[in-house]
């Protein structure tokens, strides 16, 4: 299937019903109309105690998305990424929640494979495989297809065209070293710029599993191959993105981030937007630093979300604690001379 027309299939529905007794099945036969609010996470683990998918629920997403770790598999074996994941599906929160909310997601380093994998990993098209079923993607899909897990998709917003990119910074990273290394990789380089290029008109969500804007920490990060970061940066530049965001997970705290839009060239700069963790936060967390933090750190259980509004044309950035409360938040005014 053509990756414009799967876009159809997975956001012209909506999940219903309850879980199959096949516990990968998702069915999906309801209209979605036009998404308000999309919710997203990462760093889950199976094994530990999940409180948030109903705090989660409440606040009614139109949409779910992985931003990588999805599960704590930490393996290269096919039965035990299918034992992880397998867990995850029988979680009674998180049933309720895909029985109502689309999914669609990414990975990360311990879902992909072991900590801090790359390219060496050992029986990535396994991984891809078994991660591709978790997600119930279509047989046909091109994910099934690449390597690697990347995809677009594009819907409508109450505020127009949204183009949401799904990166994975993993099947094709190179190992940590010097600054000079591949993230992406040149097919999905490609796939990128193509895809800008048709669709450069909108709102851009970029996931990304590690954080890509913040620059001053020792931790994973886009940063860490710096001409990787500025491939990106210039690619927002060349297609004159006007409102990108990036939606990142990875570091057990949550943070806002943000490049003004002077150094891009546009009017909004670039936004991240940083949720982790699902089910454990780094809660010692003390002080870090990044240039472009807007606000404070939150080193709690969190979640987070974005938020549409035609009424007040603006995109809002929220972070959730456990019991749905904002937490920190960012608008995105898109009136015209905002």
């Amino acid at each position: 299937m053509n990756q414009r027309h799967l876009i159809a299939t997975i956001f012209g529905s909506i999940l219903s019903g309850c879980v199959s007794t096949n516990p990968t099945l998702h069915p999906a036969d309801k209209p979605l109309g036009t998404v308000q609010t999309l919710a997203f996470g990462s760093c889950n683990d199976q094994n530990r105690p999940q409180p948030l998918w109903q705090p989660i629920k409440a606040i009614k997403p139109d949409l779910w998305i992985w931003a990588g770790d999805m599960v704590y598999a930490d393996t290269d074996q096919k039965k035990e990424w299918q034992a992880a994941y397998s867990k995850q599906l029988e979680n009674p929160g998180y049933q309720s929640l895909v029985s109502q909310v689309p999914v669609i997601g990414v990975w990360d380093d311990h879902d992909f494979a072991l900590n801090d994998s790359d390219r060496t990993a050992k029986n990535k098209s396994t991984s891809q495989e078994v991660t591709l079923d978790f997600l119930n993607e279509p047989d046909e899909s091109p994910r099934r297809q690449r390597n690697g897990i990347y995809q677009d998709y594009h819907f409508t917003s109450t505020l127009g065209p949204v183009h949401i990119y799904l990166l994975d910074t993993r099947y094709h990273k190179d190992p940590w070293g010097p600054e000079q290394g591949n993230i992406l990789g040149e097919q999905q380089w490609q796939w990128l710029d193509e895809s800008l290029q048709q669709h450069s008109k909108g709102i851009h969500l970029f996931v990304s599993s590690i954080q890509l804007v913040p620059q001053d920490h020792p931790w994973e990060s886009w940063n860490r191959f710096a001409n990787e970061r500025s491939k990106f940066l210039d690619l927002i530049k060349k297609h004159r993105l006007q409102i990108p965001i990036v939606l990142s997970g990875d570091r057990h705290i949550a943070e806002l981030s943000h490049i003004p839009g002077e150094e891009l060239e546009n009017q909004h700069g670039l936004w991240e937007i940083t949720s982790s963790g699902l089910t454990h936060s780094y809660i010692a967390f003390e002080s870090e630093r990044n240039r472009y933090r807007v606000g404070t750190v939150f080193a709690e259980l969190n979640f987070g979300s974005l938020v549409f509004d035609a009424e007040t044309k603006s995109i809002t950035l929220r972070i959730h604690d456990h019991q749905s409360q904002v937490v920190r938040s960012a608008s995105i005014s898109l009136e015209k001379g905002s």
